[in-house]
């Protein structure tokens, strides 16, 4: 028979393995150790030259009787660790308090039987430590002026590695630097209230938190202040000192917060009112300016400012502030403030808030924090006009307070269960409008008021000025004075 060219071919490969597998008849050639090569023999750097800590390299292997299985590395020629991979991006630590260090590297191939090479491919590495680099977030840092809470970002990086980074220091203005926690890059300084003017203390807040990590000295009340920021790695070096702007710390006064989102003729209506009913109060105005002195986060910012007060009197309307600088948020003031409203209200703050509503509001973020569940909503409109007005069911000490125009699209509420109706609107009710007239609730802590809240902005009801400040009397000076 024929044999075909494949048969031969076989048969040729055969004895040619047999031939040369042998010294002799019946006996196996011993199996050949691999060999082990880096990609570049040597890293000839010296001084400021050397590399970083983080290198990129790469390793391959042959075999003349078999293949490679894979490699073992090793940094002693000791200890070996096997591998399938042929390149790494490595990260080497430096000792610490190094600047330079010279890390030894060996490479083995291992076969397709286990054999090891020899004779392990070496390569000696030149490291030198990379200072790191810190910095505020720019548009995080407060602006010219901010009242007795600052917060702020701020972000580390390493060239060797954002882990060899082991310390974080901040400096206020000429006080001492003291350590913070490199993890916690949302930072708030709460100043000492107790200091009038001059140098003063300050509680550091990290992240939400609500209570205090350390206290912090060097800060200066009712002065300017500038903040300093560094890092340190684990062979000691620092980076370069970073320096936020420099702003006016502004000291709390008094107990009483006034502050909101509308137009200076409607804040100077409230603080009028105020004044005339004998409060003392500090304000806070967060329309000025495109609301530049907004908070540029209202978690944990806010909540900690109003937690230096024991009463606030709020005043918005339906509209939203502008984005927020630095998340980008577009809500209403009363949607920013609310959460931080619902822990100042739990630990026995005092608020009186006066807004207004579009029918389409959704107020589902507004609920618990304020005493109210919902809004009436019906076809049509309901209007106070200035014959009419708001009338108290508590009692003649809260006054009777009638518009100075008509006030049209006003929105009844419903009261939260846990608050008692406090005043009601004579309604002009167009194109079927049907409903409620609550206008106004109130809320209880302990059997005292602790929250009163008006779905109408009361500036429009000063037809009688003088009805407005008996008002405000009646609630700071004796429903709120516990």
């Amino acid at each position: 028979m024929k044999r075909s060219g494949a048969h031969i071919a076989l048969f040729a490969s055969l004895l040619f393995a047999i031939v040369f597998s042998c010294t002799k008849t019946g006996e196996l050639l011993p199996n050949e150790a691999p060999d082990t090569f880096i990609s570049i023999d040597s890293i000839s750097l010296v001084g400021d030259n050397r590399l970083n800590s983080r290198v990129q390299l790469s390793w391959f292997g042959t075999d003349k009787d078999g293949w490679i299985e894979g490699f073992e590395l090793s940094l002693d020629n000791i200890a070996w660790s096997f591998t399938q991979s042929q390149d790494s991006l490595f990260q080497f630590s430096l000792p610490p308090g190094a600047d330079t260090v010279d890390i030894e590297l060996w490479i083995r191939a291992i076969d397709n039987l286990g054999q090891a090479d020899l004779n392990p491919a070496y390569l000696r590495i030149p490291l030198k430590n990379t200072p790191p680099n810190v910095q505020f977030e720019e548009k995080s840092l407060p602006g010219d002026s901010v009242r007795s809470v600052v917060t702020f970002r701020w972000s580390f990086s390493d060239r060797d590695g954002n882990q060899s980074v082991t310390k974080a220091y901040l400096k206020l203005n000429s006080g001492p630097w003291q350590e913070i926690d490199r993890n916690q890059q949302l930072v708030s300084i709460v100043l000492d209230p107790s200091v009038p003017s001059g140098t003063a203390t300050g509680d550091l807040y990290y992240g939400t938190q609500s209570q205090s990590s350390l206290s912090l000295s060097g800060l200066i009340a009712d002065g300017d202040n500038t903040l300093y920021l560094k890092v340190e790695d684990l062979g000691g070096a620092e980076s370069m000192i970073d320096t936020s702007n420099t702003f006016f710390l502004r000291q709390k006064k008094s107990d009483v917060l006034l502050v909101g989102a509308q137009p200076v003729s409607v804040r100077t209506i409230y603080s009028n009112a105020l004044t005339q009913a004998g409060v003392d109060f500090d304000l806070e105005d967060y329309f000025v300016n495109t609301s530049a002195n907004a908070p540029k986060f209202w978690q944990p910012s806010f909540y900690l400012l109003i937690q230096l007060y024991d009463k606030l009197f709020l005043y918005s309307d339906p509209t939203t502030l502008p984005p927020n600088e630095v998340t980008g948020e577009e809500l209403s003031f009363l949607v920013f403030v609310s959460s931080a409203l619902q822990q100042f209200t739990d630990k026995g703050g005092k608020s009186f808030t006066t807004t207004s509503f579009t029918p389409s509001a959704d107020i589902t973020p507004l609920i618990g924090s304020f005493p109210i569940d919902g809004l009436v909503l019906s076809a049509g409109q309901a209007r106070i006009v200035p014959d009419s007005g708001l009338y108290s069911i508590q009692g003649s000490m809260y006054p009777n307070l009638f518009p100075n125009a008509i006030d049209i699209g006003v929105d009844p509420i419903i009261k939260s269960a846990d608050s008692e109706d406090f005043y009601r609107g004579k309604l002009t009710k167009l194109s079927n409008w049907n409903g409620d007239n609550l206008i106004a609730s109130r809320r209880f802590r302990n059997g005292n008021v602790n929250q009163v809240f008006f779905s109408v902005e009361l500036h429009k009801y000063i037809r009688t000025p003088q009805a407005l400040t008996d008002l405000i009397d009646q609630v700071f000076n004796d429903d709120f004075d516990w």
